[in-house]
């Protein structure tokens, strides 16, 4: 994550590439003659400068051009597919410079195994779970995230374990000459003897058994398109099948609604984001804007019909080169009131959910979530080099401690007034405490948290993923 300009005045023209002319600058203007790229030994060049807001025969200020180039390395780290990027400027002649960008690739295939836990979270599997062995997912993943060096990702999931799962996703960021639209394909078949078919108390409750008990398959196409840096629109479609064993049906009839057993449908979704962080995996500036439309069930089926409506919106202030204030907010609103258990989420599944109340879940058609962090890097190594490493890809990456103290607050509406979960639901939950963030390879961020809740419990908690 280093970024290293060279300035240019009107006094000084310094050579960081291996040139040797030391005509000073006489201007205060910079004529752009060249951009090289190095080190990008298997991503393709076109791939790197669909990032960069800057051209050959363009002309800029010297003024400008520290935030400019910052601004294009922060797009092109935001790619992930680099462990770091370096921006430098190397004088030819008069005012005219040749840009060179290093980069350092990443590793991008990577046949490792899974071993991961079955449960929403950490907390939940070691507290309710009493850290139960049987409820670990385990197989192989195979992932090539540059495929043909053109940022195509490839990925083939074989899972056993608690929840059977094989998966086939391929994404084709670009295919028109421009490189504004692009694809992912993908399919889906897992099966469960475990299964999580009604909460209490805001508590999953699981039936096990020998046969199987539920099968569920899915598979569609997305295509997307970018017409600049920052937005994106989404649109894809989705088939869904799922079928359950006669028990779950008569444990919870409304687990798909009437005691259904079978459940099928179509799901168009529309998604626009604006995303104008500075890092995606661990932003401490910028901001983030995102919209969902989603239609579960067109009418071909009739199992389900339902209308769903996300928003994201995500503020980053930099108060400081070390002090940061984060504020996230999320909400949604679905209809119609009446939902099939398996297609209604409120809060506690996956990043959404009040931190304090991880043990939770808090089911509704509707939900409000803001968090709040202030967060203070304590430790910043933006190329920390572990020279006991042979393989390049693995000898530099970022490593960062962050101290901060946090503050949430959500808010989950549910209509159908479930005497089994109304604890938490209709009212307003609050979560704060202090906390640590682990930032290091391949945008890997571990998140050590203490939080209280407005119930009165407190807890040490642990995640493996960022805030947003």
């Amino acid at each position: 994550m280093k970024f290293q300009f060279i300035v240019f005045s009107i006094l000084f023209s310094l050579n960081t590439y291996g040139q040797n002319n030391t005509t000073p600058i006489a201007d205060t203007t910079l004529i752009i003659e060249k951009i090289t790229i190095v080190g990008n030994k298997h991503t393709k060049e076109r791939i790197i400068r669909r990032e960069l807001d800057v051209f050959v025969g363009d002309t800029l200020s010297v003024s400008d051009t520290a935030t400019l180039f910052q601004q294009d390395r922060n797009k092109i780290f935001n790619t992930s597919l680099f462990t770091h990027v370096d921006i430098f400027v190397t004088a030819l002649n008069d005012n005219r410079v040749e840009v060179v960008i290093s980069v350092n690739e990443r590793w991008y295939i990577w046949p490792y195994p899974i071993f991961e836990l079955a449960d929403r979270n950490f907390s939940e599997w070691a507290t309710d779970r009493n850290k139960d062995p049987s409820r670990v997912n385990y197989g192989l993943r195979f992932t090539h995230d540059n495929f043909r060096g053109r940022k195509e990702e490839l990925k083939l999931v074989l899972q056993a374990g608690f929840t059977k799962k094989y998966e086939l996703f391929y994404t084709i960021p670009y295919l028109n000459k421009s490189q504004t639209i692009g694809a992912k394909f993908f399919v889906h078949f897992s099966t469960n003897k475990d299964v999580a078919f009604r909460s209490n108390n805001h508590k999953l409750e699981y039936l096990k058994s020998e046969d199987l008990l539920r099968k569920r398959f899915y598979t569609g196409a997305d295509i997307t398109v970018r017409p600049n840096f920052y937005e994106t629109h989404l649109g894809s479609l989705k088939f869904y099948q799922t079928e359950v064993a006669d028990t779950i049906s008569i444990l919870n009839p409304d687990y798909f609604l009437d005691g259904r057993t079978t459940q099928r449908f179509l799901q168009l979704d529309y998604r626009y984001t604006i995303d104008k962080r500075n890092i995606q995996y661990y932003p401490t500036a910028g901001y983030f804007i995102k919209g969902e439309f989603q239609k579960l069930g067109l009418g071909v089926f009739g199992d389900v019909n339902q209308t769903v409506l996300l928003g994201t919106l995500a503020k980053y202030w930099p108060f400081h080169e070390k002090l940061s204030f984060t504020s996230i907010n999320r909400a949604k609103f679905s209809f119609p009131t009446k939902q099939a258990y398996f297609n209604q989420r409120g809060l506690g599944w996956g990043e959404e959910f009040v931190r304090g109340y991880e043990l939770y879940v808090v089911d509704g058609q509707s939900y409000f979530l803001n968090r709040t962090s202030l967060k203070y890097r304590l430790i910043h190594l933006p190329n920390f080099e572990n020279r006991l490493i042979p393989f390049k890809q693995f000898k530099k990456a970022p490593f960062s401690i962050f101290l901060k103290a946090h503050a949430d607050y959500g808010y989950v509406a549910d209509n159908t007034v479930n005497p089994m979960n109304n604890t938490l639901s209709n009212r307003s939950l609050y979560g704060f405490g202090p906390g640590i963030d682990v930032i290091t390879y391949y945008d890997i961020v571990w998140r050590f948290e203490y939080s209280f809740n407005s119930i009165g419990e407190s807890r040490f908690f642990i995640h493996f993923a960022a805030e947003l």
